[in-house]
Formats: structure tokens, sequence, C-alpha cells
């Protein structure tokens, strides 16, 4: 790859237009258009969008097996000691890990109340996790997106299943001095005998997208 198709393929995973490009790289559209169909002969017939989607959604789908996997394995466990006298210690032990995890983690009952939050995601939020504990969801949720929020939830706990919300469309979450943070969500809900939890993980969109653009750099210039 030239550094000038590199150039166009950063400013492309950063969501440009190619109208934005050239404007960018003070080029025409048309000259834009010439390297995509020179990167494209390189890498595949892939669209920019795909390119960023693609590299997120392998990314979320990893984090989810492994989150998914732990969680069976301490539900196991906890299943198998339950009627044991380590049942407190153990409990604590492994609320402990996902206390530790460096994912940002909430988990959430059938009325939209948190269950369970870490420290990661409190820090994303402005919180500490005792001050969300107990609290409904919407805390995190701006208040004009709050009413149209519940009913996307109810529809979710109608049909649970592993979800992946903020790629295709903007999601925002709002900290506790008032900013806003655009994230991205991966969802998935475990049936227990209270009813389903929904379990989530949080990320920083911009975040996640300069990881995505730097991966992608990385293996462009491979070739």
């Amino acid at each position: 790859m030239s550094h000038r198709e590199d150039e166009i393929l950063a400013f492309a995973i950063d969501g440009l237009t190619d109208q934005q490009i050239a404007h960018k790289l003070e080029i025409s559209a048309s000259t834009v258009n010439s390297y995509w169909v020179r990167i494209r002969g390189k890498l595949g017939h892939l669209s920019r969008t795909e390119l960023v989607a693609t590299a997120l959604r392998l990314e979320a789908k990893e984090d989810m097996e492994r989150l998914s996997a732990r969680a069976e394995e301490l539900m196991r466990k906890a299943e198998e000691r339950h009627q044991q006298d380590d049942d407190v210690r153990l409990a604590t032990q492994y609320r402990a890990i996902l206390s530790a995890l460096p994912e940002a983690i909430l988990a959430v009952d059938a009325r939209g109340n948190v269950i369970f939050v870490n420290k990661r995601l409190g820090e994303m939020f402005g919180y500490s996790p005792d001050e969300l504990m107990g609290e409904h969801v919407d805390i995190l949720v701006p208040s004009r997106q709050r009413e149209t929020h519940r009913v996307q939830v109810n529809d979710y706990l109608a049909d649970p299943h592993p979800l992946r919300v903020g790629v295709q469309q903007v999601v925002y979450g709002a900290h506790k001095l008032g900013g806003l943070i655009r994230v991205l969500l991966d969802m998935d809900a475990v049936v227990t005998p209270d009813g389903p939890v929904t379990t989530c993980i949080v990320r920083s969109f911009v975040d996640e997208v300069d990881s995505a653009r730097r991966r992608a750099a990385a293996a462009v210039r491979q070739y």
C-alpha cells in the first residue's frame, strides 16, 4: 500500500466521506475514487463500513464468548457448592473477579434495576459502583432517550439474545457530570429463577474506532 492509500483508508475508518477525504488531501473526488479502485485491488472488494464494522464485530464476538464462558463456569460452580459452607466465600471471589475485569460490565434485572456493576463501568460514567447498585439503568441513559430506551429494553427482554448496539446507529450514555459518551453495547441475557438478567459490556465508541483504525492500518502495511 502506498502512503496515500494508507491515508485514504485511515480517513475512511474515521468516518469521512469521499468528498471530505478529497478536501482533506486537496485532491479531487474522482482521484479519491481511483485510489479506492487500487486499494480494493490489493485488499479485496470490502466497503469502508465493512472494514470498521467487521473488525468491531469480531472483537465483540470474542469478548462475548469469553464473558459467556466465564459466567457459565461461575454459575456451574456456584450451583455445585450451593449447599456448602463456603458459598459466600466463593461468591465473593467470583464477584471480585468480575469487578476486576478491564471491560466495563453491567448486569440489570427484569425491572431494569442494576444488580451488578464493576469498577471500570463506574469510572466510565463518573460513579462509584455503590452509587449505581439498585438504581434503574435509566440513570446511565440521556433523559431525552429514556422513554424510547424503556420500549427497547422491553422488546429485548421479550426475546433476549446476543446483540451488539451502537455500530449502525448512534447510542449515547449519560455521564454523572452531564456529558454524553458515545458507546457500543454488547448484550446477552440469562434466565434465572427471579427472571431474565441482562449482561452488558460497554465500550467507548471513539476508543473502539481508534483501535480498529490502528489494527487496519497495521494490516495494510503488511501488504
